[in-house]
């Protein structure tokens, strides 16, 4: 009897998909929003009560501890948020991490005006704190703002296919090892004397940063089943890049590590690469003595370095580079004084990769101009940070903040693309890091060199027959 029954056929499981945060927000994702507008707004406050009141020390002390507080917490959510979305959160903690330099550096300037760039170079009108405070405060405001949560919106997580490429490697790696050599074969001494007057040598800068991206994609895009002689290869390129004196290219490889931690979602090395920060700081301030004593022809071995390091810790930081207060006071001094906008600046980033043996009246790069034209540096020049360099660009210390902001929130947004190739990653973070604390054209230029550096190597791994396999 039960044989003759007819069983009814079982309907299939019909799968509904889970709705992504990212495509579906719901109250969780627009009170994260809401959480990071709030955040951009109130960080600020308790530096602008306290300057107000004439307390620049306690605002920037307090401004430090909230800011390396974000930044861990920025860190943490980068490396739990699945989505591409997690890039946009570490350039947030980036972007943290910078303003707490920037306070400590307020603070060891108020404490010890005299090591202040612009005191040291006896720019007129300089009164030390009365104009560091507005300065400062005004960094902080938009380096805050530029944390607003945005990023492209996405329903999976972010995965990357990309690999390395055999023949791509070998052509950067070609490319940098023949810069190294040609970088290494100039006398220290030489290099450093004219240091920030060949900027943009064409195609030794390609080559010389070659060397770096080299490093860079290998620590983006290596995996286990990858020859082990890349490594060695890396670190034998880190090395020479660390003699050559240069802290631009090394801080490109930092940055690698770090969009690789993220990529991978590794808790345990973010906590080390957080801790390792200071040692960074350590390494870019020997670099900076080193090459001071040389220029100088002066001793300038290890002992020498560690000698002038240790005898006074503090005028040491402050004049490890991070003068981009200093710079954005200056730039406010211009402004007022009727500084003409110089809208087209952003195109030397372009015009910069020709070198100047072929046009002799290629445009000085601005940082550079305002260096030797008014603070009386022969080479080299000041950082004008983010916001005072739009500001001279467009004329306007409002308006360059708000181009300043939207431009970093644009690059973020960049970084959120799905599949982005972690090496373009790399260069967006790259910019921010630089145009943050800098703040000129040659940051726009060194990431588009970058990027530049991929697709060459990538043309050539394609066209010289012998890398074909």
């Amino acid at each position: 009897m039960s044989e003759n029954i007819k069983q009814r056929p079982k309907k299939p499981a019909i799968r509904v998909p889970a709705k992504s945060s990212s495509n579906f927000p719901g109250p969780a994702s627009r009170a994260g929003s809401f959480g990071a507008l709030a955040f951009a707004i109130l960080v600020p406050l308790p530096a602008t009560v306290l300057v107000s009141e004439g307390a620049t020390t306690e605002a920037a002390f307090v401004t430090a501890v909230i800011s390396l507080v974000l930044a861990i917490g920025r860190a943490r959510s980068a490396i739990k948020h699945p989505t591409p979305r997690r890039f946009a959160h570490g350039l947030d903690a980036i972007l943290y991490i910078i303003l707490t330099l920037i306070s400590a550096v307020v603070i060891g300037t108020i404490s010890s005006p005299s090591d202040s760039k612009l005191f040291r170079l006896r720019y007129a009108g300089f009164s030390g704190e009365t104009d560091i405070a507005p300065s400062y405060l005004i960094l902080v405001w938009c380096i805050s703002l530029s944390t607003i949560q945005v990023a492209m919106q996405s329903a999976h997580d972010y995965q990357t296919n990309t690999r390395i490429n055999v023949r791509t490697l070998t052509a950067i790696g070609i490319m940098g090892a023949s810069g190294l050599v040609l970088s290494l074969t100039v006398s220290r001494h030489e290099v450093f004397s004219n240091r920030g007057e060949n900027a943009g040598n064409g195609l030794n800068s390609l080559l010389y940063w070659s060397a770096a991206v080299f490093v860079a994609y290998i620590i983006s895009l290596q995996r286990k089943s990858d020859p082990r002689i890349n490594i060695v290869l890396a670190i034998a390129m880190t090395a020479g890049l660390l003699a050559s004196g240069n802290r631009s290219p090394i801080a490109l490889i930092g940055i690698a590590v770090l969009v690789r931690i993220i990529r991978d979602r590794n808790r345990r090395l973010m906590a080390v690469f957080g801790l390792l920060v200071p040692l960074g700081l350590v390494v870019f301030s020997y670099q900076s003595i080193w090459r001071s004593l040389v220029s100088k022809g002066n001793p300038s071995t290890p002992l020498d370095v560690f000698d002038i390091m240790l005898s006074n810790p503090l005028q040491e930081f402050l004049r490890l580079g991070l003068d981009t207060v200093d710079g954005y006071t200056l730039v406010g001094g211009l402004l007022s004084n009727g500084f003409t906008a110089q809208w087209l600046d952003p195109f030397i980033a372009v015009s910069n990769f020709i070198p100047r043996q072929i046009w002799e009246g290629k445009p000085t790069l601005l940082g550079s101009a305002i260096g030797h034209d008014y603070l009386g540096l022969s080479a080299g020049g000041i950082f004008l940070s983010g916001p005072g360099y739009f500001s001279l660009v467009s004329g306007s210390q409002i308006l360059g903040a708000c181009i300043f902001v939207c431009t970093i929130l644009l690059i973020k947004l960049l970084s959120t693309a799905p599949k982005a190739h972690p090496l373009i990653v790399c260069a967006l973070y790259y910019l921010v890091a630089r145009i943050t604390i800098a703040g000129d054209a040659f940051d726009i230029f060194l990431a588009i060199q970058i990027i530049a550096i991929l697709g060459i190597g990538t043309l050539l791994g394609r066209a010289l027959p012998w890398l074909k396999s």
